[in-house]
């Protein structure tokens, strides 16, 4: 799974909706101020793709889920190609990269102001939030289509 923002709070839920699926995985998962394998907080490299590295190193790894934004594509690109699942919130035009390299089968949402859009396997969704409604709503919701 590939982000372009994601909060730590944001990053730790979604690690946890997956392992209440899935609670024998191993989960990989890295942001801009945190690196975890499953809910266990490891230590962060000032480079970032050295953190991206280091959890596609773990031998029993299921599932990466990392942070790419505009600058650290930009200063470092990205390590790995292909996501099952790209998520853009108000995405910049570098950031929209990131759904080059998806899968046929993968998911791409993406929101732009309160309106959003799934792709899916050739289908197109769209709707609006309503107000108050979490982004992270959306994407929790969608994590069973790849998983």
């Amino acid at each position: 799974m590939t982000f372009n923002k994601i909060s730590v709070r944001e990053l730790q839920e979604t690690i946890d909706r997956i392992l209440l699926e899935h609670p024998d995985w191993t989960i990989g998962a890295v942001c801009r101020d945190a690196v975890f394998v499953n809910r266990s907080e490891k230590v962060l490299s000032k480079d970032y793709n050295t953190n991206v590295q280091n959890l596609l190193r773990h031998p029993k790894l299921d599932l990466l889920i990392a942070e790419y934004d505009e600058d650290t594509l930009k200063e470092a690109g990205m390590f790995y190609t292909g996501s099952d699942m790209v998520v853009l919130d108000n995405p910049s035009e570098t950031e929209k990269v990131l759904m080059r390299d998806v899968f046929d089968h993968s998911t791409v949402i993406v929101k732009e102001g309160d309106k959003i859009s799934i792709r899916r396997k050739g289908l197109l969704e769209q709707y609006t939030l309503e107000a108050g409604e979490p982004f992270t709503r959306v994407y929790l919701k969608e994590i069973g289509t790849i998983v």
